[in-house]
């Protein structure tokens, strides 16, 4: 050995403030948030803007899964027997998707917080459940969407036009959204997202522009629908503000995420939205099936039961107005005559009052029944 040769001796008392994993996380993390400080260990900053909106994100949209699980025991409970099968099938596949994403979601945050805990570099280098988000979030999306679009061909009167829009939004947000997963796949890192913001975009933006379409043309329809009748304008009115809460709700959402991703791209603040838009539209389904039972209510205080299921109101029912929104209006009007000759005739209820001859408006009576 070389007598003059210099050997290194480490301190022993002086303790390593490095982590398992924390030299190459430093360049990663970094790179996530574009700091050109490199430290062995992220900064607390740091760790809010990354780790922090993942758990809270996901603490979020676990609270929706709560409320989805009560809407789901309570749909079933109440109109198993009297919906179409197609209603209880697509509200099981919605509960089912939902569980399964909040399982990959709950592998994300369990692999990242506690399997590789302190190493920050897997809070970058994500794995398949994350990257499958997007695309298990625009198949809830597309099931949801489905179910209005069906709800705005039957009250536009089968309206191709709209059958033909509202198809090629629908499936321009599912296939986008789709191509924003096999995009993550591609760059496998989260500090890769502001590379593909493209995919993003469309995604997001095509989601929005179709849930506000919806809206629009859901509400346009049932103002259209609005008559004379006090109680029936009453569940038009009820139906446009539902429409509009549960469509629009979505669309904001996703506006949101967009906006947060082009704002704080160097974060992962976006996760916020992110996490809850397929708790959203799973809740906006369920809470438009849940709501047929309360406006019965605010139709008439008196219920009874009849071989077509839930009516309201006193008489027979004839003449209907379908709403759309999985509902039928009905309305009989009858006329008594000042003369005593004439019998009591019943008007359809889409004739003006104001254009009955010879008659004085005494009674309506509103039901409606389950739509098929």
């Amino acid at each position: 050995m070389d007598p003059h040769r210099r050997v290194r001796v480490e301190d022993p008392t002086k303790k390593s403030n490095l982590t398992p994993g924390s030299r190459s996380s430093c360049s990663r993390l970094s790179r996530l948030t574009m700091s050109s400080n490199c430290t062995s260990n992220p900064t607390q900053a740091v760790i809010n803007e990354t780790f922090g909106a993942l758990v809270a994100g996901l603490m979020v949209q676990q609270f929706f899964l709560g409320i989805i699980a009560l809407q789901f025991g309570l749909y079933y409970r109440r109109f198993v027997g009297r919906d179409p099968r197609l209603y209880l099938y697509l509200v099981g596949a919605l509960f089912v998707l939902n569980v399964f994403e909040a399982v990959t979601d709950f592998h994300v945050l369990y692999r990242t917080t506690v399997v590789h805990f302190g190493d920050y570099d897997f809070f970058d280098l994500q794995t398949w459940t994350m990257w499958a988000e997007p695309g298990l979030t625009a198949l809830v999306g597309c099931v949801a969407q489905i179910f209005f679009m069906e709800r705005c061909w039957k009250l536009t009167k089968k309206s191709c036009t709209v059958f033909i829009l509202l198809s090629f939004l629908v499936l321009l947000s599912l296939g986008s959204g789709l191509a924003v997963s096999v995009s993550f796949f591609r760059v496998k890192l989260f500090s890769q997202l502001a590379k593909i913001p493209i995919p993003i975009t469309f995604w997001l933006s095509s989601t929005a522009v179709t849930d506000m379409t919806i809206a629009a043309i859901l509400s346009v329809a049932l103002w259209r629908s609005k008559t004379a009748f006090k109680k029936t304008e009453t569940v038009i009115n009820r139906l446009v503000i539902l429409t509009v809460e549960t469509s629009l709700v979505t669309a904001l959402i996703a506006l949101l995420n967009l906006v947060l991703y082009f704002a704080r791209i160097s974060t992962a603040y976006h996760l916020y939205p992110q996490f809850s838009i397929c708790r959203i539209y799973t809740i906006t389904v369920l809470t438009t099936l849940l709501a047929r039972d309360e406006i019965r209510v605010d139709l008439d205080g008196r219920t009874y039961w009849s071989s077509g299921g839930l009516g309201i109101g006193t008489g027979a029912q004839e003449g209907e107005i379908g709403m759309g929104m999985g509902v039928k209006v009905k309305v009989n009007t009858v006329i008594e005559h000042d003369s005593p000759s004439p019998a009591p005739s019943i008007i359809e209820c889409e004739e003006e009052p104001a254009k009955i001859p010879d008659g004085n408006l005494r009674k309506s009576i509103v039901s409606w029944d389950e739509a098929v």
